[in-house]
């Protein structure tokens, strides 16, 4: 498994230089559209259809690394949270269970952990919710994979963008005195990470014709509920146009967010615990 990790780093590598050369891509492509040409030159119509070419080039590597980058980082991910499971000798529960995208058991206590990893490099706060709430919608069991009764759940969300200020919008962080404090933060992620929660338990309430749904569910209240945002890059605000690397105030200088919850028998989630690191 740690091989699998470092080959996922190397493919990783192998993507930045494909976007390295997506970039000059563009470059060259803006060159061109710079380029004064007289219609009535031979040469126009060749020049017309080079730039045509170009783009269609560019617009398909650029949906193809999208989905690439995505997928991989969110198998490193998963890669990731195995390493350390298993050098804590936790046992990984075979995906043939259908419990989670990485499940484990401690040998000692039988005391089960269950996993959704979402990797996401998009710059807006509205796709974190979205993972945020697909993540939930499989912990609880609504695609399939049901935890045992009593598991530890955990939801892990990697933010890859340096551009996403999640859950902060740009306007909060250019006034960190005033709003972004880890007050606000708690505030703001406690509400995307409750309205996430809520919407993958109706699914999963539907679904209570299926028995074991319906005893997870009523187990529920018995599993520890964790969420984690992990912030793979120090975040980048929007000023006079151009994007500038923010400098954090020592109260928001962290990279990773972590908060417990607990549920009732209904699905409602309190915050028993958070920290940052």
């Amino acid at each position: 498994m740690k091989y699998a990790a470092k080959r996922f780093d190397h493919m990783i590598a192998e993507l930045q230089e494909w976007k390295d050369m997506h970039s000059e891509l563009e470059e060259y492509h803006l060159a061109l559209m710079l380029t004064t040409m007289d219609p009535s030159n031979p040469e126009y119509a060749n020049y017309v259809s080079r730039i045509r070419l170009l783009e269609a080039a560019i617009n398909k590597v650029t949906k193809d690394l999208k989905k690439v980058f995505s997928n991989i980082r969110g198998y490193k991910l998963e890669a990731d949270i195995t390493v350390k499971q298993i050098n804590k000798w936790r046992q990984i529960i075979p995906e043939t269970e259908k419990r989670g995208d990485v499940a484990t058991v401690d040998l000692v206590t039988g005391k089960m952990r269950v996993f959704q990893a979402k990797s996401t490099s998009a710059h807006s706060n509205g796709d974190v919710n979205t993972h945020l709430k697909k993540a939930f919608t499989q912990l609880f069991g609504v695609k399939g994979e049901i935890p045992g009764p009593g598991a530890k759940l955990t939801v892990v969300v990697a933010i890859q963008s340096k551009k996403n200020l999640w859950p902060f919008l740009d306007k909060n962080y250019l006034q960190p005195s005033k709003a972004a404090t880890r007050s606000t933060y708690l505030k703001l992620a406690r509400t995307h990470i409750l309205a996430a929660a809520k919407l993958a338990y109706d699914e999963a309430d539907a679904k209570r014709d299926d028995p074991k749904m319906d005893g997870f569910l009523n187990g529920l209240g018995s599993s520890a509920i964790v969420v984690r945002f992990e912030y793979k890059k120090r975040p980048e605000v929007k000023i006079d146009g151009n994007f500038v690397q923010y400098q954090r105030t020592r109260d928001l200088d962290f990279h990773l967010f972590s908060a417990e919850f607990s549920a009732n028998p209904s699905g409602q989630l309190t915050m028993t615990k958070a920290k940052f690191k």
